[in-house]
């Protein structure tokens, strides 16, 4: 591994994306600063996604590949974390994922920003992609500083301003961290859901500052399979109420996607919620649903040109006067 001149570590946990993974590592060999390295920790693929990594890293110091039995994303990450921890003059951290894809200009950009204002976190915008489509970009974006409450609005997205809005997100990617404010931070491997949010509140105390930067760095990934694997596999051998839990609060995601996306237009909650409703269709369930889950799955069902005009009625009955149907 090179780590000269790298100030920017890059934690990856990899598990059987290969058909992803060769556009992920060109993104990263792409980047117009070389002041990076990347730890990848293969987390027991089974789909030769490790021999990539092994090539790779041989061709490319940057990169270093660790291999390990499966023990989940947040266990990779701690791998990941722990190697870093040994590395010299480490001054900023992100997480990414090995299906998504990274602009030219991701390790730079958050780089000079935080260089610049000293902050202890710096967030960008994002696109969602799938194979059809890709969410369009808010023009005009401008960057915004953060103090500690900001911070919390922004991540959890129901307090953030017109302007914040685009840097909204719960996920990690879209976020570098000023490395000593998480260093002693390690991610829960016990949890199987909602890893990113559980790690990032607890980190959030001692995030006093931050910047937007106002370039689209990267573009995620939206596809089932990451949904259903996420589902299955971290759900071995927890009670049968854990696994009922896990199913409950993937609906409710999904549902929230869709109020979200018909309510106010939002382009990336509407590609969230055609995925989420896509597994829920074939995914088979631990134990039937709540009478209130199949009714939003069935009114989901009706189209469009139902759905949209009674969520935005929805949206702009607050506080509502009536009823709704599905709540």
């Amino acid at each position: 591994m090179s780590t000269s001149a790298s100030q920017f570590a890059i934690v990856v946990p990899v598990y059987n994306v290969i058909q992803y993974l060769p556009e992920f590592l060109d993104s990263l060999d792409k980047q117009t600063s070389k002041a990076f390295f990347v730890i990848a920790v293969d987390d027991g693929s089974t789909d030769r996604g490790g021999l990539i990594l092994d090539r790779f890293s041989a061709a490319h110091p940057w990169l270093t590949a660790i291999h390990q039995p499966n023990a989940g994303v947040s266990a990779a990450r701690n791998r990941g974390l722990d190697i870093v921890s040994q590395v010299k003059g480490v001054k900023y951290l992100s997480f990414v994922d090995p299906d998504d894809v990274l602009d030219p200009e991701y390790v730079a950009s958050f780089t000079e920003s935080l260089e610049r204002t000293g902050a202890d976190l710096a967030l960008c915008p994002y696109t969602d992609f799938d194979r059809k489509k890709e969410t369009p970009k808010v023009p005009n974006l401008k960057e915004i500083r953060l103090d500690q409450d900001g911070i919390g609005a922004v991540f959890f997205g129901y307090e953030a301003t017109k302007a914040e809005a685009p840097y909204s997100s719960r996920g990690l990617p879209v976020k570098c961290f000023r490395y000593d404010k998480i260093r002693d931070y390690r991610f829960d491997a016990r949890l199987g859901i909602a890893e990113d949010q559980e790690y990032f509140i607890r980190i959030l105390p001692g995030l006093k500052t931050a910047v937007t930067v106002p370039q689209y760095l990267y573009r995620r990934r939206l596809r089932k399979s990451s949904i259903t694997h996420s589902l299955r596999n971290d759900s071995d051998g927890l009670p049968p109420a854990a696994v009922r839990g896990i199913e409950r609060t993937l609906v409710g995601m999904w549902w929230a996607a869709v109020r979200f996306g018909y309510g106010r237009g939002d382009s990336k909650a509407l590609l969230e919620a055609d995925v989420y409703y896509s597994w829920i269709r074939k995914y088979k369930f631990s134990s039937p649903l709540p009478a209130q889950d199949k009714k939003r799955i069935l009114f989901y069902a009706l189209g469009r040109y139902i759905l949209t005009p009674y969520l935005r009625f929805r949206e702009r009955d607050k506080p509502r006067k009536t009823k709704d149907l599905f709540d």
